[in-house]
């Protein structure tokens, strides 16, 4: 390479990787000029797939190791390395055994040569590229076994050197471990990785341990690289599982045998620790990660953790990492680890003690690490349930103890993370799952010694209660100083977290915590909640006098309580045992002498949420939930439709008994769904349920007597009209079948009157998003959701259902086609309802509750009209936007489509189009789905073609009047069979049906296809596609159908054994 050309190749490298003076796409292009990968581009803006003077892809990896020998660029540097591996991953299968031990053999000499003047990021890339190279070759040759001994001279060298082979062994390592692009076959893969993994891991880890020595005893300079070379080692995927990072935390790594007297010698856990003490902050955890994974020698173990707790103590500052590694491994330790061995060591005493007050410590707001405390109360949580047997009396009584003081910390630092305004702790009470775990996690390790731990958190609350009550009644009698709203809203936090430990130490209780000690103390807790719940409600009503509506956290955390108490104290598994103690003690203080009152009570409260809350939205959305929650379940739902409160629901649901109704529409639906559902519980429900629908009665009514379509366009009648069809598509969706309940029929014979109103609102406002609304409801009154839509078999009503389907289409379509809008705005304003409109006629289509046939037969435009809009409104939408609902396709291939009269000849051509945008595309759903079409599609076509009909069918003239749409989609299919990883089975149905079409494009596509690969991969190429056609007949049976199918599998996997990257020849007949 003469200087010239090397320094157009650096200054273009240069431009590539800080783009400055040269312009990036032309640096691009000059690069691609020199370095052709003979695969998909590698490049951002333009192809280097093919090269532009002859040259084979060895030739091109000799210009990257010119450039490597030659510039002193890292850039140049860079790209080399960077190339040389894209070629690689393309070609490597293509080069004679000498070849790839000459590339091998060139990396080692010259990182050996060159590595100390390499910047760190281009010797990073070239080991990565000794890894690949080697794993690739494993099996070519034993040089390539032989790695392991080329690199210990790197380790036998200067300090620049052995860093250099630490280096080279960690990447190597973390290849083997890794799914190669290349080695798509798994089985592959894993024959290499367990190959290396018994022949050299388990060296290149003691190499790794003695490069720490070494470390440790100052003999060599500090690096990083030992340290990452040894977890790469740990973390290796021993056993063909691909953990991943959650699964190291339920235990120990699955070491060879051949491993355990090294990771089982005190003296190399020792090493590791004595490396954790060294090191320096930064990578100090990951040291800590090494002792967690390979600790098995129980007594060592608890000697270090004690030593990193102090370690942990006595720092100033908190290192986080290390902090939360430590926390995983005491979780590790106790996974791997019976409780019964670690109290049977003489430093168990001691130990637990330590552990303890370091999570002690870990509670104050100063040092909480919200994900660290996780892991801190797992292993507490863990430790406390498997408490050993009476043997070990002085054991469980220790970890009793235990339980109460961890309790106590931990109540503690929450109240006073209120008082010092921790944000941590609010964030945290605003994080529902992660509170969520927190509390199920303490509460477990609280049930331990239930009795102490119950009156600690009693002595709390009463203190918190108290000081609600003294504001309270400061609030009665005026005396309301400057601080006082910053003092209630302390309180209310206080108050809210131990709202938040008391629910979850009532919902902690398991079926072996059966005592009547434990119902009588949750009893105690539940009783100071409901005494609680009676102030807060009526110093809530106060407030609301004084204009106070600020945000509920406490009612959220009420919410919480009876959630959980619900779980325990509520269901058929109550009726077992009467009388519990729980019960008792609630009957005595508030009358709630059993189940069905406490549960009416707890909607009583869920009720004065949705009527006196209405502007707090978190508290609407979970009250709401909690209310559907309630109502789902057989036996749950029948105690709910017993309780007064629910009962009086149904009569009264309205906006004006639930102002929530008006401030938020997104909980309207789920609030009516749980309504239904109540309504029908009951088998004589149909008088009841047209009472229910009265109350909508009103507002139709009203809109009823709208003379005009300005009229539908007020803002106060889109406001009745969102709300009014939210109400509605919530109450249908929840609507099932039942033989014994028509439920569907009762509300289409109430509904079907008033189609006229939603007809002329839709007409009004086509423009106004009240339009999806009113369609989104349509297309849940139209859905036969598990088989709801019986009608008798003489009843009209399925025609007439599908009547108005095509009302509603025509009207909404006709205007919005016509619609302008801009394209930042053209999913909001004409799309989404494009997208519901095209699940009407897809949920009409798939019903099966018409009799199609009887529209052609009475000459009846229903159908055709509902056709002809969707048409037109799929026809306006660019394909690269109907991707996004591509499934109407798929519906209407395998109905409607292939059963018209006449078809436009660019619906033929759109469709077959957006099939083919769609296979190439990322989602695989749309992909299954145009597969599906162009099966249905091309079944038919081809089963036309054989009966030699003349005139022959409308459809199949489209299509040979459009070859080309054939040619297109059978090329999309094959190029997804040959470069992509796409579903096969998916991809082979339709692939047939299309050859048998055009048998000879098809021939002739794969002779331009496998004319325009290397020449090595022509023969390998032609072979496959022969096997491919070998035996399949003329015809779609399902027996060659499915021979075909077996051997697209085959043709596919033997093109991955091969490892080759086709070239795809253009397409420019499209």
């Amino acid at each position: 390479m003469d200087p010239a050309t090397l320094k157009t190749i650096e200054d273009a490298a240069y431009a590539m990787y800080n783009p400055l003076g040269m312009d990036r796409s032309l640096a691009e292009q000059t690069l691609a000029r020199h370095f052709p990968t003979f695969s998909e581009s590698t490049l951002a803006s333009v192809s280097n797939a093919s090269p532009t003077c002859a040259m084979g892809p060895f030739e091109s990896l000799g210009n990257c190791q010119q450039v490597l020998e030659l510039s002193g660029s890292p850039y140049a540097q860079l790209f080399a390395t960077l190339h040389l591996k894209a070629l690689i991953i393309s070609h490597f299968q293509l080069f004679s055994i000498l070849q790839k031990l000459e590339l091998r053999n060139f990396i080692l000499n010259y990182l050996g040569t060159r590595g100390n003047n390499l910047q760190p990021y281009v010797m990073t890339g070239l080991a990565e590229l000794f890894g690949l190279v080697t794993k690739l070759g494993w099996f070519d040759a034993d040089e390539f076994q032989n790695s392991l001994a080329d690199v210990s001279k790197f380790l036998q060298a200067s300090n620049v050197h052995r860093t250099v082979g630490i280096l080279l062994l960690a990447s190597l390592v973390q290849e083997m471990n890794r799914l190669t692009v290349v080695l798509k076959n798994m089985t592959r893969h894993r024959k290499v990785a367990v190959n290396f993994r018994d022949l050299q891991l388990a060296q290149i880890f003691q190499l790794c341990l003695d490069a720490l020595r070494e470390l440790v005893n100052k003999q060599i300079s500090f690096s990083s690289a030992v340290e990452e070379s040894r977890i790469t080692c740990l973390q290796f995927d021993f056993i063909g599982t691909n953990p991943d990072e959650s699964g190291e935390d339920i235990g120990s790594i699955s070491f060879p045998n051949s491993w355990r007297p090294m990771i089982s010698d005190t003296t190399t856990l020792q090493l590791l620790y004595d490396g954790y003490c060294m090191f320096p902050p930064q990578l100090s955890h990951q040291m800590l990660e090494c002792i967690s994974m390979i600790a098995k020698a129980l007594s060592w173990v608890m000697e270090a953790t004690s030593g990193i707790v102090r370690r942990l103590i006595s720092t100033a500052t908190i290192n986080e990492k290390e902090y939360h590694e430590f926390a995983r491994m005491l979780v590790r330790l106790k996974s791997v680890n019976q409780l019964v061995d670690i109290t049977e060591r003489p430093q168990y005493s001691e130990w637990v003690e330590t552990m303890a007050t370091f999570t002690i410590q870990c509670f104050s707001p100063a040092k909480w690490i919200t994900n660290s405390v996780i892991y801190l109360l797992t292993f507490w949580s863990k430790v406390v349930a498997t408490v050993p047997a009476p043997p070990h009396a002085r054991a469980i009584e220790q970890l009793s103890d235990i339980s109460v003081e961890i309790t106590r910390a931990f109540i503690s630092s929450r109240i006073e993370a209120v008082e010092t305004s921790d944000e941590e702790s609010k964030e945290l009470l605003e994080d529902e799952s992660t509170l969520t775990s927190v509390l199920e996690l303490i509460a477990n390790v609280s049930r331990l010694r239930y009795k102490q731990s119950c009156e600690i958190v009693v002595s709390v609350f009463d203190v918190c209660a108290n000081q609600y009550s003294e504001l309270f009644s400061q609030c009665l009698a005026g005396q309301i100083s400057g601080d006082f709203k910053r003092k209630l809203e302390y309180v209310e936090y206080k108050l809210t977290w131990m709202v938040y430990i008391m629910g979850s130490c009532v919902g902690a209780r398991s079926p072996t915590q059966n005592t009547e000690e434990h119902e009588v103390l949750d009893g105690e807790l539940t009783a100071k909640i409901m005494h609680l719940m009676n102030i807060d409600s009526n110093f809530v009503a106060r407030l609301r006098e004084m204009g106070d509506n600020s945000n509920r956290n406490l009612d959220l955390a009420l919410l919480y309580f009876f959630f959980q108490f619900r779980k325990i104290y509520i269901g058929p598994h109550m009726d077992i045992r009467q009388g519990r103690e729980i019960y008792v003690r609630l009957g005595d203080l508030f009358g709630v002498d059993d189940q069905n009152k406490m549960l009416n009570l707890i909607v009583q409260k869920l009720c004065n949420n949705l009527k006196f809350c209405a502007t707090y939205e978190p508290l609407i959305a979970r009250t709401v939930d909690f209310f559907g929650e309630l109502a789902s379940g057989y036996s749950p739902i029948r105690y709910l439709r017993k309780t007064e409160t629910a009962q009086a629901m149904l009569r009264f649901h309205s906006a004006q008994y639930f102002p929530f109704l008006d401030n938020n529409r997104k909980k309207r639906s789920g609030y009516y769904a749980t309504l239904c559902r109540l309504l029908f519980t009951d088998d004589n429900m149909e008088s009841e349920a047209l009472e229910f629908l009265n109350l909508f009665n009103i507002p139709l009514e009203e809109l009823s007597r709208l003379n005009s379509l300005a009229a539908f366009r007020e803002p106060r009648i889109r406001i009745m009209l969102d709300g009014l069809f939210r109400d509605l598509r919530g109450f249908v969706s929840a609507i099932e079948l039942s033989e014994a309940k028509p439920s569907y029929l009762v509300f289409f014979n109430w509904f079907y009157p008033h189609m006229p109103i939603l007809l002329r609102a839709l007409e009004a406002n086509v423009d106004h998003p009240v339009a999806n609304t009113i369609l989104k409801f349509f297309a849940e009154f139209v859905l036969n959701r598990a088989q709801r839509l019986v009608f008798d078999i003489s009843s009209p009503n399925g025609i007439l259902l599908f009547r108005e389907c095509s009302k509603v289409l025509h009207t909404y379509g006709k205007v919005a086609i016509s619609n302008r809008v801009e394209d930042s705005r053209k999913w909001t304003d004409k799309y989404k309802g494009y997208t519901v409109c095209f699940t009407i006629l897809k949920n009409a289509l798939t019903g099966s509750y018409v009799h199609f046939g009887v529209f052609e037969l009475y000459n009846d435009p229903a159908l055709t009209n509902a056709l002809e809009i969707i048409f037109q409104m799929i026809l306006s939408i660019p394909l690269a936007d109907i991707l996004a609902f591509f499934s109407l396709i798929d519906g209407f291939s395998k109905g409607q489509l292939l059963k018209m009269n006449d078809i436009n000849p660019a619906i033929v051509e759109y469709i077959f189009r957006a099939c083919a945008e769609a296979i190439r595309g990322s989602d695989k759903s749309n992909s299954t789905s145009a597969c599906n079409t162009i099966e249905n599609i091309c079944t038919f076509l081809f089963q036309q073609n054989a009966l030699n009909r003349n005139p022959p069918h409308i459809l199949l003239q489209r299509v040979l009047a459009q070859p080309q749409l054939i040619h297109l989609l059978l090329t999309r299919i094959l190029e997804a069979i040959l470069v992509e990883d796409a579903n096969d089975w998916s991809l082979s149905r339709p692939l047939l049906p299309l050859v048998l079409l055009d048998k000879e494009y098809f021939d002739f596509y794969v002779g331009k296809l496998i004319t325009g690969q290397l020449e090595p991969r022509q023969p390998v190429l032609l072979t496959a596609f022969q096997e491919l056609m070998e035996q399949i007949q003329f015809n779609l049976l399902p027996a060659n159908k499915n021979k075909f199918t077996q051997q697209v599998l085959t043709f596919r996997r033997n093109l991955m054994t091969q490892s080759f990257i086709i070239l795809l020849p253009s397409s420019e007949e499209f």
